[in-house]
């Protein structure tokens, strides 16, 4: 029983491991966003909902995805106290962003591509809600699977933008530093759902499995790694 116990702390310590160890190396960090996008069954819609804009349509209304922009600005302006020419600096990069997005989300070929996906989009949701045989879940998912690839489409452009700003905001902060309650507000604020359960997975599995390696509170973490799958 010991070595079994030891055994299951360590496959849940290593997965939790690895997964904190691929944000450090930052080539393909850690991310649960396929597999709630792929969820099925009764709860669908509450993992699905973990995931911050599921549909983009936030990327592809332009009022929206501007003021989250000018929002995420302002929490860097704040947090970190930018001088006046780092912060003139940001907010310039901030407006020709802005611009590009409007005329891109603006343009009429991409305005009737954009209707056209809500539409689809529309249509899928209503039947998806309905009780379907296997076979028709299977067609839905194939559905699900065009509806993504068109929505990583659309969103591809602004998702380059979203990066820019992030790259101009990591230059403007530099190397500056909160303290760990701040940086830990800050960072908070600043997270979507999906981000938050990302790193409650991986503190959970290292957590839960190397209280069982080392045999401390073994019922909790059990329970604790038990309730994560």
């Amino acid at each position: 029983m010991v070595l079994l116990r030891i055994a299951i702390g360590w496959h849940l310590a290593f997965e939790g491991g690895t997964k904190i160890h691929s944000h450090w190396t930052g080539k393909k960090p850690f991310s649960s966003e396929q597999y709630l996008r792929r969820s099925v069954g009764p709860f669908r819609d509450h993992f699905r909902g973990l995931v911050d804009d599921f549909y983009g349509m936030e990327s592809l209304t332009y009022p929206i995805q501007s003021a989250q922009w000018a929002a995420k600005v302002d929490r860097v302006v704040a947090a970190y106290k930018l001088s006046d020419a780092e912060e003139k600096s940001l907010r310039q990069k901030l407006s020709e962003i802005d611009a590009r997005a409007k005329t891109y989300l603006d343009n009429a070929d991409n305005q009737k591509k954009i209707v056209q996906y809500e539409e689809r989009v529309r249509t899928w949701v209503a039947r998806d809600a309905q009780p379907h045989p296997t076979f028709e879940r299977d067609v839905l998912a194939k559905e699900q699977g065009e509806l993504d690839k068109t929505r990583t489409e659309l969103t591809g452009p602004v998702k380059a933008m979203d990066a820019e700003l992030d790259e101009a905001v990591a230059q403007a902060i530099g190397d500056k530093q909160l303290a760990i309650i701040d940086h830990v507000e800050y960072w908070w604020k600043g997270s979507g759902s999906r981000e938050k359960i990302d790193y409650a997975t991986m503190a959970i599995l290292a957590g839960c499995g190397g209280l069982l390696i080392v045999g401390l509170f073994s019922r909790l973490a059990a329970l604790g790694a038990a309730f994560l799958l």
